[in-house]
């Protein structure tokens, strides 16, 4: 089965049944990135990482990234693959993928808490902007939303980290002019996000610094 580019196969070296991104020449995100078998079995690890894989690709399909045209999917790699790397909890590698599902598709929180767990579907709520084109410009709603965020776990603000600092590389990028209004945004998440893991803050805070 292939998602704009996106297929479901067998990693070409662990043989995991996984998402498959054409930049990473048949590899499962696990083979590239070295990750460590966290679960208790390989079967385990496998099924997991598979729905929540195939949940997320799903729910974005036929989506893309702004700038560059990639599959969706592409971005919620980008911050599984953060998250990973501080060793982040299984439910926070489910809810790095599954991030955007409610905000930008018609996937609800229920249908998270039905396909996983309790758990899992908090922090994408956490993650997920409340704020409505109705109540105001786009500075009253980033206010209502930060607010929220303030509210959230500290493992929801760790992966809200990894998701700045993966839309920061893409804006920056490809859009300088935007990218302006965007770290200013981001100066006053960070302020809200400090309870989130320290090392993801530094390196947010770092990439605001560099575009000052």
């Amino acid at each position: 089965m292939t998602i704009t580019g996106v297929k479901y196969g067998k990693c070409a070296k662990c043989e995991c049944n996984a998402l498959l991104l054409p930049k990473n020449k048949g590899l499962c995100l696990t083979c590239v990135n070295g990750e460590a078998k966290v679960y208790s079995t390989p079967k385990d690890y496998t099924l997991f990482r598979y729905k929540a894989n195939a949940f997320a690709a799903n729910a974005h399909t036929g989506q893309v990234r702004k700038y560059t045209g990639e599959p969706y999917i592409v971005h919620p790699y980008e911050v599984y693959s953060i998250v990973l790397e501080i060793g982040g909890t299984d439910a926070m590698l489910a809810a790095a993928l599954l991030h955007d599902t409610v905000e930008d598709t018609s996937v609800t929180i229920s249908d998270i808490r039905k396909e996983f767990s309790p758990d899992i579907a908090d922090l994408v709520a956490d993650l997920t902007d409340v704020s409505k084109p109705e109540d105001g410009n786009r500075a009253v709603r980033k206010e209502i939303d930060r607010q929220h965020t303030a509210q959230a776990s500290p493992e929801a603000k760790t992966i809200k980290l990894a998701d700045l600092i993966s839309n920061s590389v893409s804006i920056v990028q490809h859009d300088p002019s935007f990218a302006k209004v965007y770290m200013k945004e981001k100066a006053a998440l960070l302020e809200v996000l400090t309870e989130g893991n320290a090392h993801l803050h530094a390196r947010a805070s770092e990439q605001v610094k560099k575009f000052q």
